[in-house]
């Protein structure tokens, strides 16, 4: 729908405090009039766009867990962070706001359930589904393996971060395998040499 787009772009650019309707409606070529066809107010269209973005990043990332089901952990494993960069990549916009959101109280936000506001909680969550699979597989160590989505997406979250603000440097499936090798370097199933002191 043209308007969230135009909503998704204006709140990036404006912070999402500060965007306006009449942005909005000039964005989109529409009259303000028009959005309130669509949408009560202000507070549900900024509903209506998380809830939208959330729910296609979501089909997005499960679709790719699903073509990858029968693959080896370590592919399963690339696929999820390839998934979860590339959409990000292409909703460039919409990763700005949810970073902005993140520690904003927001009237309409605070109406969503917090564990529904937060696209990133989510994620982290089919990260602890991925890590089940890689326990049970036995491609990870079992020591502190409540650690490991948490570890996984600061880790995803930090590359998110840095292709926010600076120009990607690499392509996202090479950003992946990185993410993936760093992960599994840490948390793999191959014994670490001790060392003696």
């Amino acid at each position: 729908m043209a308007i969230l787009d135009a909503t998704e772009e204006v709140m990036s650019e404006a912070g999402v405090e500060s965007f306006s309707l009449n942005a909005v409606a000039a964005r989109a070529g529409i009259a303000v009039g028009t959005i309130y066809n669509h949408f009560r107010d202000r507070d549900e269209l900024i509903r209506q766009l998380f809830t939208t973005r959330r729910a296609q990043m979501f089909a997005e990332v499960d679709s790719v867990l699903k073509e990858a089901q029968k693959l080896p952990f370590r592919e399963k494993l690339t696929a999820f962070v390839q998934a979860v960069l590339q959409h990000f990549e292409n909703r460039h916009d919409f990763l700005s706001i949810v970073l902005q959101t993140e520690h904003l109280r927001l009237q309409c936000l605070d109406r969503i359930d917090p564990a529904e506001r937060s696209a990133l909680l989510k994620i982290e969550q089919q990260a602890a589904d991925i890590v089940k699979l890689g326990l049970k597989e036995k491609a990870l160590r079992p020591e502190a393996a409540d650690l490991y989505p948490a570890l996984l997406m600061g880790v995803v979250r930090a590359i998110l971060l840095d292709r926010l603000e600076l120009p990607a440097a690499r392509p996202v499936s090479e950003e992946a395998e990185r993410v993936v090798d760093l992960f599994l370097r840490g948390a793999g199933a191959v014994p670490r040499a001790r060392s003696r002191t």
